[in-house]
């Protein structure tokens, strides 16, 4: 197969929230071309599971963009995703003039048999001026998801610091998989995405495109990709705010 420096990237009209239902799917199937990242020509769909069923996404406020003290997690519609990864990361979208600097991440399994709790700080002097999506990693002081565990997520936002009755949390759910996808050796970023997306991997998926952006900050076209994905989680009006990763 001859090699290209260009491909393409297809959103995926399935992973849109049940209020953008009534969008035109062709204009929900967003398609850009990339360029630079390397030579491998692929499409990089997300393919979403079918419904196992989990919980739907909770998100702060009553507003679709979040204010100032507020978040909005990049999940699919289900609120939950999958993953092949023992270690992940949360993406969460923190509007411009946000507050939030620190948050508590908490974790537990399906049975609640175990819980994990720890604070997490924010670059929000970061993200304040102009809002972006930050990447969140779990720290590695929780223990490694285990294959065929449902687990769910929550973010305690700390408006100012504080941690209050009333303070925004936000939700999500997560099943570790057993690798799923077969992983070749010296496999590209886009071929990486390209094997996530088709499994359905969600979590893995979004990381791979976030890392394959952080290498080429100004690509038009992965700004381009990277606006549909925001699109599909009701982030359309802010989708060329920055992304954050640390």
């Amino acid at each position: 197969m001859t090699k290209k420096s260009m491909f393409s990237i297809f959103i995926v009209l399935g992973i849109v929230l049940p209020e953008l239902a009534a969008v035109n799917p062709v204009q929900a199937q967003a398609s850009s071309r990339l360029n630079g990242i390397d030579s491998y020509s692929a499409q990089v769909g997300f393919v979403p599971p079918a419904s196992d069923g989990a919980p739907r996404r909770t998100r702060s406020g009553a507003t679709r963009v979040p204010e100032q003290c507020g978040g909005l997690p990049l999940l699919p519609a289900t609120g939950s995703g999958l993953t092949a990864s023992e270690q992940l990361s949360l993406y969460v979208y923190f509007a411009k003039g946000s507050t939030v600097s620190q948050a508590m991440l908490s974790m537990k399994t399906a049975d609640e048999s175990e819980y994990y709790e720890t604070s997490v700080s924010l670059p929000q002097e970061q993200f304040a001026e102009n809002g972006a999506v930050v990447e969140i990693k779990l720290p590695e002081t929780l223990p490694n998801l285990v294959a065929g565990e449902d687990y769910s997520w929550s973010l305690v936002l700390m408006c100012n610091g504080q941690l209050r009755p009333d303070s925004p949390v936000l939700e999500g759910g997560i099943k570790r998989v057993a690798a799923v996808v077969s992983e070749r050796e010296g496999a590209s970023l886009a071929e990486q995405a390209e094997m996530y997306g088709q499994a359905g991997l969600w979590y893995d998926w979004l990381s791979t495109l976030a890392l394959m952006r952080t290498k080429e900050p100004n690509s038009a076209q992965l700004i381009d990709t990277w606006s549909g994905i925001l699109s599909t989680v009701g982030l359309e009006d802010v989708a060329e705010t920055p992304l954050i990763v640390h």
